[in-house]
């Protein structure tokens, strides 16, 4: 498990991925709070080509030209707005390309990157009219469609190392599932900062822990990759990490690419 010196310092060099989950119970009215209609249904369909998911419903007679988008994981009342609807285009089921609308009843939204933090059944949502704040939805103004499920692809573990003459780190790992390969970096603490140090894994080779050496490797299952850190630039250096990201070829929006990254270790 992750201490929370490593957690803090994740959060301060890695990028934010995904969007903050936020929203309201139904015991958190707000003072401004407006209850309006809801949608009859929401449908939600992938394209053929697993690049998008269109989430459609119909207008709501007589109160109906904004509709807010919204996105939740199967059991959180928690939910990220998305977006709002439109009613201009609709999409292509097999492309998601937009084509002209001939119906203005017909609502739809387009998701071309799926912000989900885990892996998990998450569910769309449509509410009536723009939402200005989350403080005035909750969930129950949110009609849900069926849920869709997310699979994520990521590395289970990776072991970080010192080789005993103190020259190199090697990083290693075994191969996941749905990766056709891995980006790695090392990661070099000091104080409270921290550098990146470039590597290219790959699974042709292995590397001694006594001094680095390199040998054939005979499991391609096996990956790993290593750094010199005998320069004396790196002498302030004195805590170690590894980051490694599986690299999938498919462009399946419902598939979740996530980082492992190594427990730190000490010269």
């Amino acid at each position: 498990m992750i201490n929370k010196k490593i957690l803090m310092r994740i959060l301060v060099i890695l990028p934010v991925i995904g969007i903050v989950f936020a929203g309201c119970s139904d015991d958190n009215v707000g003072i401004n709070y407006k209850k309006l209609p809801q949608v009859s249904s929401v449908t939600v369909t992938k394209t053929t080509n697993n690049r998008y998911y269109i989430v459609s419903w119909d207008a709501v007679k007589g109160d109906g030209n904004k509709y807010t988008v919204y996105l939740k994981k199967d059991g959180k009342k928690s939910f990220s707005s998305l977006g709002n609807g439109q009613n201009f285009y609709k999409y292509d089921p097999a492309t998601g390309d937009q084509i002209n609308n001939d119906n203005l009843d017909k609502w739809a939204y387009r998701v071309s990157r799926l912000e989900a933090p885990t892996a998990g059944p998450y569910f769309f949502g449509v509410r009536t009219g723009e939402d200005p704040s989350f403080n005035n939805t909750i969930d129950s103004d949110i009609k849900w469609a069926a849920g869709i499920t997310v699979t994520a692809v990521q590395v289970s573990a990776v072991s970080i190392k010192i080789t005993t003459d103190g020259k190199y780190l090697i990083a290693s790992w075994d191969a996941v599932a749905g990766a056709s390969g891995y980006d790695g970096r090392f990661l070099l603490y000091q104080e409270n900062s921290v550098a990146w140090g470039s590597t290219t894994p790959q699974n042709t080779y292995t590397y001694s822990e006594a001094d680095g050496a390199q040998s054939t490797n005979t499991d391609s299952s096996k990956w790993s990759c290593r750094y010199d850190i005998s320069n004396s630039y790196y002498s302030s250096y004195n805590e170690f990490g590894f980051r490694v990201t599986p690299v999938v070829s498919s462009t399946d929006i419902s598939v979740l690419v996530i980082d492992t990254i190594s427990p730190t270790i000490s010269r």
